[in-house]
């Protein structure tokens, strides 16, 4: 019981009073030139009717096909009937069913209200008679008596019973139009789909910036550790390597606090974050100084055409060196790091060649976990920049390893990327 009289009285009911007498008076704004029209045509009465029903029910369809009556209308819907309809939006300017659903709701409202006011004055007027003495009274084409005294209160019963049935009938409108409401008013199946592919591209985007936040700030982070750890030590000795040092971090910092702000600005999706270009193997370089200010020996051979390819892999080149680079730093124990980028002609096209390699400390502990692969990183809570290196490598169709490999000079760890440069499914 508790819950029938919720339904009926709660304010789920309340709400969906409020949608049927929205309907209502929706239903009136296109009344009177409805009955202008009907009556301007020298018709018999049924061919009137047939005109004004005709007029009503077009200029409520025409209401609906306005973009903005569509917002407002999920809005309110939403609002008041409990939906979920504002939740996507449709792709395209299609309001047909906004405009088939202003006529379906105008007509509910109307049949909901006409059987509501019928209730009230079936439940009205004998109980008013009944006060004021009995009497008789036409009440749905009859007669009735309703007479004075104890014998006239089932005029009361009569009210609450009416009451009742209006209180369900407009349930019951609530319910069918709580239904009937994401069938012309919700998302199409394509506008579903077109959801579902921004909110992919989204997360991708999200993905892609959470990569990037690792690669940068994780190599600013480690090179910082060095070198402060550096500066602690000469700051007495030799205090103008110290400063040096210090001015190096100083650098690397602001650097970093670029990449963060770049970073947080999309993901806050503010139209005045900063978008300056990303970094590609132009500023290999200046990424390879900073490294040897660290302390970091590091040999590189760079391809003369390896600043040429495209913006796109460049990027991405960019970053998997990064990567590298930092994982020499924090693992390797400045050993010296050894770092190769070369254009190939292995694949059609061509390929993009990366190699960051340096030798592993010989019966070190710290070298067993630069060797061990992903798995050991990840139990000691590395191994995301590899992971990285890999979905890097596979968003462009081309492949990364990474591992110990055996040479006759001693064991080393190598990172080795393959980027095509034609991105064609051939």
């Amino acid at each position: 019981m508790p819950t029938l009289t919720h339904r009926l009285f709660g304010p789920t009911a309340l709400h969906a009073a409020g949608y049927t007498v929205a309907g209502l008076a929706l239903a009136m704004l296109p009344t009177p030139f409805a009955l202008v029209a009907g009556l301007a045509v020298p018709m018999p009465p049924s061919g009137r009717v047939l005109i004004f029903v005709g007029v009503w029910a077009t200029l409520l369809v025409a209401v609906g096909l306005i973009p903005v009556v569509h917002d407002a209308y999920v809005r309110v819907t939403d609002r008041l009937l409990g939906t979920n309809l504002g939740a996507v939006r449709p792709a395209g300017g299609r309001r047909v069913g906004t405009g088939l659903w202003t006529l379906v709701h105008a007509v509910a409202a109307c049949l909901a209200c006409g059987v509501c006011l019928l209730l009230v004055l079936t439940a009205v007027a004998p109980l008013v008679v009944w006060l004021d003495g009995g009497g008789s009274m036409a009440l749905l084409r009859g007669q009735v008596t309703v007479p004075a005294g104890p014998a006239g209160a089932w005029t009361v019963v009569l009210a609450l019973l009416c009451g009742l049935l209006a209180a369900a009938a407009n349930a019951l409108v609530g319910a069918a139009l709580r239904t009937w409401a994401p069938l012309l008013l919700g998302p199409r199946q394509d506008d579903l789909v077109a959801a579902a592919e921004e909110r992919a591209a989204v997360l991708a985007e999200r993905n892609r910036l959470a990569r990037e936040l690792h690669d940068s700030i994780g190599h600013t982070l480690t090179a910082s550790t060095i070198q402060a750890a550096v500066a602690s030590r000469l700051v007495d000795v030799e205090p103008h390597a110290a400063r040096a040092a210090m001015a190096s971090i100083e650098q690397s910092s602001r650097v970093a606090l670029e990449d963060l702000d770049h970073a947080l600005g999309l993901l806050r999706d503010e139209s005045a974050a900063p978008r300056r270009p990303q970094r590609t193997l132009a500023d290999l370089p200046e990424l390879l100084d900073h490294v040897r200010r660290a302390g970091t020996p590091v040999s590189a051979e760079l391809g003369p055409d390896a600043t040429s390819v495209p913006a796109t892999i460049s990027r991405e080149a960019y970053r998997i060196v990064q990567e590298g680079l930092t994982n020499a730093m924090r693992h390797a124990r400045r050993a010296p790091v050894r770092v190769s980028v070369e254009v190939t002609a292995a694949a059609p096209g061509g390929q993009l060649t990366i190699e960051v390699a340096n030798p592993m400390p010989a019966g070190s502990a710290r070298a067993g976990r630069v060797g061990a692969g992903p798995r050991e990183e990840a139990r000691h809570g590395g191994g995301h920049g590899l992971r990285g290196v890999a979905e890097r490598a596979r968003t462009l169709r081309g492949a990364a390893t990474f591992g110990p490999v055996d040479r006759p000079e001693g064991p080393e760890w190598r990172l080795s990327a393959r980027l095509p440069l034609s991105t064609g499914r051939g």
